[in-house]
Parts: C-alpha cells; sequence; structure tokens
C-alpha cells in the first residue's frame, strides 16, 4: 500500500527506444544527467528514481553493468546492510554494480521487464553516501514506494491509501473541472490533507489518476461506463487504488460517484453562461441523469439534433406506439411566434406529435423547461365567473403541488440558479402544458381567459419555493406560459377570446424529409442489430400505402420505420407492403383511445360482436363523416359559438343502434344521433368517462383521435362551413383496413389480394366502405344511393351526342339497373358474413350459360326478345370423378332461399355436379359461405327497424379470375313512402366491379359484354337478387377513352345512314373512374399505374434479341 509516483503516460514503445535500451552508450548520458540530479535532490529520490524508470524501460543486467562501470570507477563490496542506514560520509569513487530482480509487485504504468530488491546476502557494501545509496534504492525498495527516511534520517510522508480520506474533496465539482492544472490539483489536496510543502511529485499517482479519467469523461462518444471500465484496470494493478476504489462506489451509494465524475467533466466544458436561463438550463442538464428514490427528476430531450430541452411531470408520447416510450430525439419546426405570451393550443388527431411539441415548449417559447400535466378532474363551473377563476387557480396549484412532490430536487435547482445570478433583465420562463385537454373544457377556457394573470401568480408561487415567503428583487422573475394539447382540445377553447390564445399544427402532423432523417438517426447506431433495411424518404413514394402513413402520422411513422429496421418485410413488395401496413396500424390502434375496439370483454359470442360491431360501426362513421358533411351555419356571439364547439352535436347526424336497449328501433325520422345509447360500447371504461361521452361523434375527435374539427374561421362570406371536419388520408386509409378485417387479415388476404398492387380489390372495398359509411347517417339526412356513387364514388354513365342533345349512351341492362337505384337508401340489416370484412372467395366463382357467339357484330337478338344471349364458360374438369362430392342444389326460377333449406348444404346432392358439367346445362358455381352469407342479408331485408348492431355491406372478391366481375357488394336499400314516414320495398341490391386495364388503347368490348351477359343472367339472381348494377373501375381519362367508338354509326354528333346502327355497341357498363374517388384517390392512381405491363418493362425490365449476321 506504498504511494507510486507516476503519472499514467504510458511508456513509449518505438523501434528507437527499444533500441536504446540495448545499447549501453546510448543510455550513458541519461543516465549520467540522472545520478548528478540524485545528488542535488536526495530528498526527493525515491520520486526520481521512478520518474527515470517511466522515461525509459528498465535496462537488462548487461546493459546496466556497463553503464554504471564506465560512469564509476570500481569499489569494494561488503555487507548490505548500510543500504538502510543514514546516507553520510562523502560520495564514493565508484558505484557497486546490482543485478536485476523481479519485484513482488509492479507499476502498472511499466510494460518492461520489473525488478525487485536482490538478498540481502549478495547486495554489494556501500559506503554511506547519498548518492550511492539512493542508487542502490533505484533498484530496490524504494522502486515499492517504502521509503520512510530521506538522507538526514527524517520520515518521509506516505501517499495516504484510505479511500475515506479522500471522499469530501473527490464529491466536488471544482475537483473534477476539466480546466484545472495539475500544480492546482497538488494545492487542492495539499489544503485538503494540512499539507505545507510535501516532497516534489508526492501526488503525482494521484494528479495522474485524476487526469485519466477526466480525459476520459471528456470525449463526447465515451459513456459513465468508460469510467467503471477504467477503474476496474488501475484495481487490477493495485486492489487499493484510492480514487479507482472511490469510482467504483460501492452498492449502498447507488453508484453515483463515477456518474458525478461524468456529469462535473462535461459541465466544465461548457462555456460560461451570458444570461440566467443558460446558467439554469446547465443546471438542469447536469442533475437530468439523476434519480431520487428512483424517481427520474428533470427528462431531456434533444431537438433537431443540436438543442437540448427539458420537461418534468409525465408525458406519455407512445413512440413506436409503446406506452410511456420517449422518442431519443425529436424534430420541430420552431413557430415564428416563438416568443408570443399567448395560450397555445394543438387539436389535431391522435399521433401528430401534440405531446412532442408540449414537452419541448421550453425549446419552443424560449423557456428553461415545461411542466407537464394530465388533468383527470374539470373544474365545474363553466361561465365566466369569480367562482371560475378560484377554481382554476387551485387547480393549477394543485398541479404544481404534486408535480414538485416527486420532482423537487428540479426546482430546487431552478431556484437556487435563478438566485445566483443577480442582473436578471428578463423573466425566466417556464411553460405549464396540459396534455389530454379535451378531458377539462372549463379549465381549458379560464385559462386562456385568465391567462396574463395567472402567469404572474403561478411564476411567484414557484420562485417562493411553492408557497414561501418571496424576495421583492425576484417577484416576478419567473413567467408561467401555458400550452395544451388534446384530440379535442378546439372543443374547449373555440369561442374564448381570439387574442388570447393560438391555434399551432404539430410539426409531426405532416411528417417531412426532416423528420423522416431525425427518426432514423435513432438506429444509426445499430448497425450491428441491423435485420432490415431503412429506404431513403423519396423511395418510399414507390410504396404508396406506406407512403401515406409517413407523410400524416408522425406515431404511425416511427412505428413503420421500426417494423422495416427490426423485420425482413421489405417496403418496395407489394404483398409485404401491405403487410408492413397491417402491423403498423395494428399497433397504432392499441396505443391510443381507440384500443377498446380490439378488446373484447370476454370470450362470449356476444362480446366478441360487440367489439366487432363497434370496430367497423367507428369506422364507417370515420368515413361517412369526410364524405357526407352537413354544412353548419357558424352564429356570431362568443357563447354561441361555444356552445356549437363543445356540445359536437353538428356536421353530420348518426343513426342510433340499439345494442344498448335490448330491442330494435324501428328505422323511421325519429331516430336520434345525440344520446348516450348511440356510443358503441366500451367495456374497459368507467361509467363515469361513458357518461363524458355526449355525443358519437365526440367520440370520434376525442376518444379515437380519427377525426378533427375545422376551426370555424374557415367558413364562408355567409358563415357556412361546408366541412365541418377534417380525416386525412392516413386515416381513412386506417378506416379503409379497419372496414375490410384489420389485423384478422393474412398477408395474402389484405388489401392486395391475390392480384399484385390492390386495384381489383380496392376498387371493390372503396364502393363496400362508401355504401356503408352512408349506414351510418341518421336515416333522414342519409344520401340515396345515386349520391353515393356519384359525388363520392365518381361514376358516370357514359354520354353522347345524339344532334345537340346530350344523352346516356348504355346497354338498356344497364339503363335498367342504374334506373332501379333511384331513391333507394341503403339500411343495416343483420348479416354475420359480413362482420368479418371483405370476404376473399375460397373457390372460383364461375358461371357456365349458353354457348357465347363470335364478335359483337355478329350477335343476333331477335330470337331473345332483343337480350343479348349469356355466354358459355366451360368447368368441365380433368377428373370428373372430383365433381362426385360438390354439393349441388336445384331451385325453381321465381324461387328464394331461406336459411332453413341451406341447412347441412355441404351434403346436399339434387344433381350430378359430372353430368352436368358435362352437358349444356347452365350451372352457377360460388363459395357456400357466401351463398349463406347473402342468404341471410335477404332473408332479413323485411325486418321493421335497424339491428341491434351496426352491420356494414356484403363484400367479396372472386378468388383467381371469375367470369362475372373481380368483385362484388350487396346490401338492402329501401325507399320512403309516399308520405316519407317509412322506410319501404327492402330489396338487395349488388354492385359488381371489373376492374380493367386500359393502358393506350380502347377497351375490347366483345370481353366486356360478355361479362355484362354473365352477370344480368338469371341465375344470379338466386345469391345477388334481382337488382345488380355492372360498372367498369380504371382512372377517369382511361374509362372515358373506352367509350370514344362505342357506336360507329354516328359521326360527329350525326347520324350517318350510310353505317348499320349496331346496339352491341352501346356502352355495357357503368364508369368508375377510381382517381375520380374522395377516398383515397391518389392511391387509385399509383397502384392502377404500377398496373401497366409497359411500365413495369421500363422499369424493371430489359430486352434481349439477336443480332443478325
Amino acid at each position: 500500500n506504498q504511494p507510486r509516483a507516476t503519472n499514467h503516460e504510458q511508456p513509449t514503445t518505438s523501434n528507437q527506444q527499444r533500441t536504446n535500451v540495448q545499447h549501453p552508450e546510448a543510455n550513458t548520458t541519461m543516465i549520467r544527467t540522472a545520478m548528478s540530479k540524485a545528488a542535488a535532490k536526495t530528498a526527493s529520490m525515491p520520486v526520481f528514481a521512478h520518474t527515470l524508470i517511466r522515461t525509459t524501460r528498465m535496462p537488462d543486467s548487461r546493459t546496466f553493468s556497463a553503464v554504471a562501470n564506465k560512469l564509476l570507477p570500481p569499489m569494494a563490496t561488503g555487507t548490505a546492510t548500510a543500504i538502510n542506514g543514514p546516507m553520510l560520509g562523502p560520495a564514493p569513487s565508484a558505484p557497486p554494480l546490482l543485478s536485476p530482480q523481479r519485484p513482488s509487485t509492479t507499476s502498472r504504468f511499466i510494460s518492461s521487464v520489473p525488478f525487485a530488491p536482490a538478498p540481502a546476502s549478495s547486495l554489494p557494501l556501500v559506503p554511506a553516501s547519498p548518492t550511492q545509496c539512493q542508487l542502490q534504492r533505484w533498484w530496490s525498495a524504494s522502486f515499492l514506494r517504502a521509503a520512510s527516511t530521506n538522507g538526514n534520517g527524517r520520515s518521509l510522508p506516505e501517499l495516504p491509501t484510505n479511500v475515506s480520506d479522500y471522499e469530501d474533496l473527490f464529491n466536488t465539482s471544482a475537483f473534477w473541472n476539466a480546466s484545472l492544472k495539475n500544480e492546482d490539483v497538488e494545492k487542492m489536496l495539499n489544503k485538503h490533507f494540512s499539507m505545507a510543502a510535501p516532497p516534489t511529485d508526492f501526488w503525482n499517482t494521484v494528479v495522474g489518476d485524476r487526469q485519466s479519467f477526466v480525459d476520459t469523461a471528456k470525449e463526447e462518444h465515451n459513456r459513465v461506463g468508460n469510467l467503471e471500465g477504467m477503474a476496474d484496470g488501475f484495481l487490477r494493478k493495485s486492489a487499493t487504488d484510492p480514487m479507482s476504489l472511490w469510482i467504483k462506489s460501492p452498492d449502498d451509494n447507488n453508484d453515483m460517484n463515477r456518474k458525478n465524475v461524468f456529469k462535473w467533466v462535461r459541465s466544465s466544458l461548457k462555456k460560461k453562461p451570458e444570461n440566467v436561463r443558460e446558467a439554469i438550463l446547465n443546471d438542469l442538464e447536469e442533475i437530468s441523469k439523476d434519480k431520487v428514490n428512483d424517481v427520474e427528476q428533470v427528462k431531456e430531450l434533444h431537438c433537431n439534433n443540436t438543442v437540448k430541452t427539458f420537461y418534468v411531470g409525465h408525458a406519455n408520447f407512445r413512440h413506436k406506439g409503446e406506452a410511456q416510450k420517449r422518442p431519443p430525439k425529436v424534430f420541430l419546426n420552431k413557430p415564428e411566434a416563438d416568443q408570443d405570451d399567448k395560450v397555445w393550443v394543438y387539436y389535431t388527431n391522435s399521433g401528430s406529435g401534440k405531446t412532442v411539441e408540449l414537452a419541448a415548449s421550453g425549446y419552443l417559447r424560449g423557456g428553461v423547461m415545461s411542466i407537464m400535466n394530465k388533468v383527470s378532474k374539470d373544474i365545474p363551473t363553466r361561465d365566466n365567473t369569480e367562482s371560475r377563476k378560484t377554481e382554476c387557480r387551485k387547480a393549477l396549484i394543485s398541479c404544481l403541488d404534486d408535480i414538485v412532490k416527486t420532482n423537487k430536487a428540479t426546482f430546487e435547482t431552478l431556484i437556487k440558479s435563478m438566485n445566483a445570478w443577480e442582473k436578471t433583465t428578463e423573466p425566466v420562463r417556464i411553460v405549464f402544458c396540459i396534455d389530454e385537454a379535451s378531458s377539462c373544457p372549463n379549465l381549458l377556457r379560464a385559462i386562456i381567459s385568465e391567462y396574463e394573470a395567472l402567469s404572474g401568480e403561478l411564476g411567484n408561487y414557484i420562485a417562493s419555493g411553492f408557497g414561501g415567503a418571496i424576495d421583492t428583487t425576484k417577484k416576478n422573475a419567473i413567467q408561467v406560459l401555458f400550452s395544451v394539447a388534446g384530440t379535442g382540445a378546439y372543443q374547449g377553447s373555440s369561442g374564448s377570446l381570439g387574442d388570447n390564445y393560438q391555434y399551432l399544427t404539430p410539426t409531426g402532423n405532416v411528417v417531412g424529409e426532416d423528420l423522416y432523417k431525425t427518426l432514423t438517426s435513432e438506429y444509426e447506431d445499430n448497425d450491428h442489430n441491423k435485420i432490415g433495411t431503412l429506404p431513403g424518404f423519396k423511395d418510399l413514394q414507390d410504396a404508396p400505402f406506406l407512403w401515406i402513413i409517413m407523410q400524416y402520422n408522425a406515431r404511425m411513422a416511427s412505428i413503420l420505420i421500426d417494423q422495416m429496421y427490426n423485420s425482413q418485410l421489405r417496403y418496395n413488395h407489394p404483398h409485404e407492403e401491405t403487410r408492413l401496413m397491417s402491423l403498423v396500424f395494428e399497433k397504432y390502434v392499441r396505443s391510443n383511445g381507440m384500443h377498446f375496439l380490439w378488446h373484447s370483454q370476454g370470450d362470449s359470442d356476444q362480446s366478441k360482436l360487440n367489439t366487432t360491431s363497434n370496430r367497423l360501426h367507428v369506422a364507417s362513421m370515420g368515413l361517412a363523416t369526410y364524405l357526407y358533411p352537413q354544412p353548419v351555419t357558424i352564429p356570431a356571439g362568443e357563447d354561441e359559438i361555444s356552445e356549437l364547439a363543445l356540445g359536437l352535436d353538428y356536421g353530420i347526424r348518426f343513426q342510433s343502434f340499439s345494442a344498448q336497449e335490448g330491442k330494435a328501433k324501428a328505422e323511421t325520422r325519429s331516430g336520434s344521433g345525440s344520446t348516450d345509447a348511440d356510443v358503441p360500447c366500451d367495456s374497459n371504461v368507467t361509467g363515469n368517462k361513458e357518461k363524458r361521452r355526449r355525443t358519437l361523434m365526440d367520440l370520434l375527435v376525442r376518444e379515437c383521435g380519427l377525426v378533427t374539427q375545422e376551426q370555424f374561421s374557415k367558413k364562408t362570406e355567409d358563415n357556412v362551413l361546408e366541412q365541418p371536419f377534417i380525416v386525412n388520408e392516413a386515416m381513412q386509409l386506417l378506416c379503409v383496413w379497419l372496414m375490410q378485417g384489420g389485423q384478422r387479415l393474412k398477408s395474402t388476404e389484405s388489401l392486395l389480394g391475390t392480384t399484385p398492387f390492390a386495384f381489383e380489390v380496392l376498387s371493390t372495398q372503396l364502393v363496400s366502405c362508401a355504401i356503408s359509411a352512408a349506414m351510418t347517417v341518421q336515416v333522414e339526412h342519409r344520401p340515396k344511393v345515386h349520391e353515393i356513387l356519384t359525388k363520392s364514388l365518381g361514376m358516370f354513365r357514359n354520354k353522347c351526342m345524339l344532334g345537340k342533345e346530350e344523352k346516356p349512351f348504355l346497354d338498356p341492362y344497364v339503363e335498367t339497373s342504374w334506373a332501379a337505384l333511384e331513391n333507394v337508401i341503403p339500411v343495416s340489416i343483420k348479416c354475420d358474413l359480413a362482420m368479418d370484412g371483405m370476404y376473399h372467395h375460397k373457390s372460383p366463382m364461375l358461371l357456365k350459360a349458353k354457348p357465347e357467339s363470335k364478335g359483337d357484330d355478329k350477335l343476333d337478338t331477335s330470337k331473345t326478345g332483343g337480350k343479348t344471349p349469356a355466354t358459355r364458360t366451360s368447368t368441365k374438369p380433368k377428373n370428373s370423378e372430383a365433381w362426385a362430392n360438390v354439393a349441388t342444389m336445384a331451385i325453381r326460377k321465381g324461387d328464394t332461399l331461406d336459411l332453413d333449406s341451406l341447412k347441412d348444404l355441404e351434403e346436399k346432392k339434387d344433381f350430378d355436379a359430372a353430368v352436368a358439367s358435362s352437358q349444356q346445362e347452365e350451372t352457377l358455381t360460388m363459395d357456400r359461405d357466401m351463398l349463406i352469407g347473402l342468404t341471410q342479408m335477404r332473408q332479413n331485408k323485411d325486418c321493421d327497424g335497424t339491428p341491434q348492431y351496426f352491420t356494414p355491406s356484403l363484400c367479396s372478391v372472386a378468388e383467381g379470375n371469375s367470369n362475372l366481375a373481380d368483385g362484388t357488394v350487396s346490401f338492402i336499400g329501401a325507399k320512403w313512402n309516399e308520405r316519407e314516414e317509412k322506410l319501404e320495398d327492402h330489396a338487395m341490391y349488388t354492385i359488381c366491379v371489373q376492374a380493367k386495364d386500359i393502358f393506350g388503347k380502347s377497351l375490347k368490348m366483345e370481353k366486356v359484354h360478355n361479362n355484362l351477359n354473365r352477370v344480368k343472367h338469371d341465375l344470379n339472381n338466386i345469391p345477388f337478387g334481382e337488382n345488380r348494377m355492372y360498372c367498369v373501375a380504371s382512372r377517369a381519362h382511361l374509362v372515358t377513352r373506352a367509350r370514344v367508338n362505342l357506336d360507329n354509326g354516328f359521326t360527329d354528333g350525326k347520324r350517318n345512314d350510310d353505317m348499320p346502327k349496331l346496339e352491341t355497341k352501346i356502352s355495357p357498363f357503368v364508369s368508375y373512374p377510381t382517381d375520380g374517388t374522395k377516398i383515397l384517390s391518389g392511391v387509385m392512381e399509383a397502384i392502377d399505374e404500377r398496373r401497366n405491363r409497359q411500365e413495369k418493362i421500363v422499369k424493371h425490365g430489359v430486352m434481349l434479341k439477336y443480332e443478325e449476321e
């Protein structure tokens, strides 16, 4: 445990020095110089010896003897006891020759072969000479730092080795100031141990140790653990090293010593603060890593890669969809009004980054930190009275007191830093933030009304130490600003004094390239754990579904990036793209207020039905809010505006479903959309929360965060707001995904279906979504089917000029089916299969009919009453025996099916399938489940009233290539009676969607006619009802081009008598321009373009040929 007198410089091991050590002549001058210095400084000989050893490698026996004999003449030998005796007498004429020996311990800083004192019997006798004795001790006992006397017989001080002797000094930030020089450190040590004049270089060991730890902490890439690793290495060399033992502090000290050293060193590197704000920020950073009773104090956020900001309290970021997950880095666009004292209000949809904006308000608003609060209870008084002001103050003070209980050290540091700064020209800004402000509209209105007075009162309350006496010089030294956020925060703020608040849009509401880079930077240091790849921001444009997610929701974006990085799913593969989309949506829904749409209360069928119905109902209402808005007139008075915003009873009226009452209500005009019974059952919430739901719109806006209120300031000149609510494209896509089946979907049954790029499937799904969304609207305001198809989906009937008049130019059957939809209102009817979302056929749906004619121009309609005969598709199997197990069912023309007749359907054998397939018999083959579902829907069509639970339309997509259509959407429609009191004439309607590739050429009308002839065949009356409409889906300019040459009997709008009229050239479909829909029109255009074979060849292909010789 003797002190070592070395610093931490490692010995040089260059080839040149090795050469010097091995050749005696190279060391002669150095040793001569060392010996002369030793004679002049007898008292410091032990230190000098170690200095020499540190400077060069230890010479071997031959080298040392040769050098010594060259410097000193020979002398007699004697006993070795004189070594430790008094160093008296004249200098000898020659020193003894020493033999190197191995010591018992070595210095950790010496990499050469160490030496130990030789046995006493083998040591030469040395006269009492200081120089001789000192030289002897270089290679013996003094090497072990065990010298106890100097040349005059006085005791030399020993280096303290007890850790407790150093603790008071080591526990001061001043000792670890990186700017301290070594002589300053020695002075601190002398003062601490009350040493007036210790030997020269006495503190070299401690000073060197300290410098090594300081240098390690200074390195930007190092962390606290690096200090621990260094201490471990030192202790392996010397188990009693006091500084290393202190750095490795025992468990009962919470291992805080090395953390403090790291913090103190880093803090000392910062430039001197220029104002009180910088001083406070520096002090907050020092304590940001501390914990008191395992509770983290002030938390740190890294903004825009360079700026650090702080907050206290609870902030539920839900980064990557995980509760309480805090993003390591954030990107924020700083508003121009960063010094504005008004109340800042954020009210966008869930996942747009509102919580991040609040937590970083210290940076955004020029303050030192944010105080995060989540108010669980609103104040009772709504009107602007003295009572409301008092309640508001008490509520805010109570919030502050609760925060201080667990963050006392933070506020003590803040007040201490502020008081230490004598000159303060500007008040210190602290931002009081309320997250989830939708739950406290009365408190929010009170804050907006009294924000100026509250700012000073709360500031003085904090400056006084939370209720104590305040120094008059520190009065108004703290200014409290207010920022609030919540999906329904517009409710509580609208109608307040306009000069007292302003609305802001979070940066994460529209994800740009800078935010994307910030989110992906989290993974830059983890390449060794890398599984997937992270594409560039613009590369995601090739994945239309993921591009929407990335653009419109920061939380979805963080989940997507995490999934791409930690999985092998490729963003640019069509099937894997939709699998990624499903993973993102599932985690997103579970992370916010929509989680109740995923969890049923129990395993009973009824509980699962409640949850499934709620999920479909919420998604349909979200789309209805966007598709079928009801314009609202904005009142003039502030109180009236506040009442309108807070009630959320405008913009759309939703239909009531009677599940809570246990019986069906008549679907009449008396239905109301604003009662508590309308709200989908949330089995995971308490009764109090249930009571707070005033309307279904309140559920969509405040709890689910699907819908965002539009500002009333967007009204027209006549005070009318045409689109009262906003549903961005990410939320539209989420609703479509939920309607299609959500997490139940497999990757092969996602939006892509069985063909790439989703066009056939998604075009059908959008028709179903538009019709199902209309079913949620209160029946007296519900749009009719024609309005749904034309305004929401952009469908149109092909027209041409007959003379000067523009008229429809359709096949008679298409005209009839379109006319049959006039004044029809879709209604929700119980259908179990529809509750599963889109149905994907498990077997081909094929119609085998009479032989088809070749060419539309040769069709003879005279024998069919003007109707085009049906076409035939051969379904004869290669192995006719396989048909023996096919279920068959015969039904008379005009009869209808019911569920009783379909019992044991798989066992029915009404006729021989093999015979029917080989002969010219007309048959329809389809899935049994689909037939049962359609039958159940049609059987329930006469129910007088709405079902207990919302049920969407029944949507299906064909397996492989169907010769009927790519997809079907079936629903029950009804019409008002003459007095418009009641809905009647309930019937099944089916829209058949055919997706066609029309790229640079006209549509082949012969194939379309054949499809139409199969669609209108009487056999389809059995499952799909008698009202079926056929439409062709493609982009607008393509379906328009497809009808240009429908009738070559017309030229420039005039009849050409020289050309025969060809009725078969009349357009056999309704045009469905998928890029003209209100829902996801951009996605439809992108995925349709990706079906273009020529474009795919240009992008991915190469053309080869043989060159002619």
